[in-house]
């Protein structure tokens, strides 16, 4: 909770009734594996979010907090946002938030 609310503070996004489910995974080939399965494309990711779902996939060898920070925003920003946005805008906010992430 810590961090969905420093995501939320640092992309000044507070969507309502925010909600996210996270699974970890045994590592980033399980990761891969799962967005192979879901989106018929290799990926190199260690983590990735999936709207369709309201889910965040994460190896738990790569499970740290600015990761995890990047993948919450993308969630925030779904959230808030509730239509699709532009993926490269999409991805720039998620970088915003994981390099203005403090612990």
């Amino acid at each position: 909770d810590v961090i969905v609310e420093r995501v939320k503070t640092v992309l000044e996004m507070h969507p309502k009734n925010f909600k996210v489910d996270i699974k970890i995974t045994s590592d980033s080939g399980s990761v891969r594996f799962l967005y192979r399965k879901k989106y018929y494309r290799d990926v190199d990711f260690v983590a990735f979010y999936s709207p369709q779902e309201r889910t965040i996939y994460i190896s738990a060898d790569d499970a740290k907090s600015r990761i995890l920070a990047h993948e919450l925003a993308h969630a925030v920003i779904d959230q808030f946002f509730g239509v699709a946005t532009p993926v490269k805008i999409h991805e720039l906010l998620a970088q915003y938030a994981d390099e203005n992430f403090e612990e």
